[in-house]
Formats: structure tokens, C-alpha cells, sequence
């Protein structure tokens, strides 16, 4: 402890001039704290409606597959998608949609969608 001190008077940190850096390292440190809370906070409720919409996603995807499945349809994820980001639909996968309707379905709904999506 004692060298603690040494090296603050050899900066010409006396007792005197100790308090004033000492609450502004404090202030700084509790503001530095708050506002790192404050966005953990914000990412945490961003991740959690984030998941909240990959949820219905899941679910109409789903639900997308069990009609396929009634229908006779085989699905074979590796064949339906490739890596990529956003996925990227193989040829196979894009047959599958272009067979179920879907684009039809989406065009009519586009703007109520893409409304949807903004309002989020």
C-alpha cells in the first residue's frame, strides 16, 4: 500500500488533490456502468423479440412441412437449402415453393408483410 502512495506523491498527487480524482474516476466508472447496463438491457430485449419473430418463422416453416408431408411431398432439407446469408434456396427448393403457391399467396399479402415487418 505504502508504494501506492509513494508513486501518487511522486506524480504530485497529494491527499489535498486526492479527492477530486477520486470522485471523478467514481463518476466516470458509475456513468461508464449505467450506460453499458442500459445497452445490455437494450440488446437482451432485442434478442429476446428477435426470437419471438424466428419463432413464427419456425412455426409457419412447420406447419409448411406437415402440409407438404400430407400432400406425399419427401423433403430433404440438404436438398431445399444452401449456406448462405439469409439461407439460399437450392433449384429443388425453389420448386417447392414455386409448386406450393406460395409466390402467388405473397404478392397478394406483400404489402400487408412487409407492413407487418416494418411495425416491428
Amino acid at each position: 500500500m505504502e508504494w501506492i502512495i509513494n508513486l501518487l506523491v511522486y506524480l504530485g498527487i497529494t491527499p489535498d488533490k486526492l479527492l477530486p480524482i477520486v470522485l471523478v474516476v467514481g463518476a466516470f466508472g458509475y456513468l461508464f456502468n449505467k450506460n453499458l447496463s442500459r445497452n445490455i438491457d437494450k440488446i437482451d430485449k432485442d434478442l429476446v423479440r428477435m426470437n419471438k419473430d424466428l419463432m413464427c418463422v419456425n412455426n409457419a416453416t412447420t406447419e409448411i412441412q406437415t402440409i407438404f408431408k400430407g400432400k406425399g411431398e419427401r423433403i430433404m432439407h440438404p436438398l431445399t437449402m444452401k449456406p448462405g446469408s439469409p439461407l439460399v434456396m437450392t433449384d429443388y427448393g425453389k420448386r417447392l415453393v414455386d409448386k406450393s403457391g406460395f409466390p402467388k399467396v405473397f404478392e397478394q399479402n406483400k404489402v400487408r408483410i412487409v407492413n407487418s415487418v416494418k411495425s416491428r
